[in-house]
């Protein structure tokens, strides 16, 4: 008897479990890396990030904001002027930009990295998907 109880007590507890739900959400960590560098005559923008949809979010925002067509090589994706006096290069997980300070207008470098510094901002935001059925509502509390 006292054997029965114990493989009815194992069978209940292996059915509890088996019937649990499994989660179906997953949870992904993602992080970035950036490093400037500026002189009188260069500045230098390196950043890498491990989220792969981070690529495509970056090359939108850099192709809406400046006005030259970027070409492609490989997988690079690359703007620059027809000087080379600044360029920028997406890769799928670096983003690097160059800029001549003595050559290129203050204007166009300004432009440039008020562009790095939004792409900057988009890798290290924590965005949270919404549905289009789901508004957003900011409650200022």
């Amino acid at each position: 008897m006292r054997n029965l109880i114990l493989i009815f007590s194992i069978f209940c507890f292996q059915f509890s479990l088996s019937a649990q739900p499994k989660p179906t959400s997953t949870s992904t960590k993602s992080s970035s890396s950036i490093s400037i560098s500026e002189t009188d005559d260069n500045y230098n923008y390196h950043a890498s990030f491990s989220d792969n949809d981070l690529r495509q979010s970056i090359h939108e925002l850099i192709s809406s904001k400046i006005n030259i067509k970027a070409s492609k090589r490989g997988k690079k994706v690359i703007w620059n002027d027809s000087d080379d006096n600044y360029s920028i290069v997406l890769k799928s997980h670096k983003l690097t930009a160059e800029i001549d300070l003595k050559e290129t207008s203050k204007s166009v470098a300004d432009k440039i990295m008020a562009i790095l510094k939004e792409a900057s901002l988009l890798m290290n935001s924590k965005v949270i998907p919404v549905t289009p059925a789901t508004p957003y509502i900011h409650n200022h509390n």
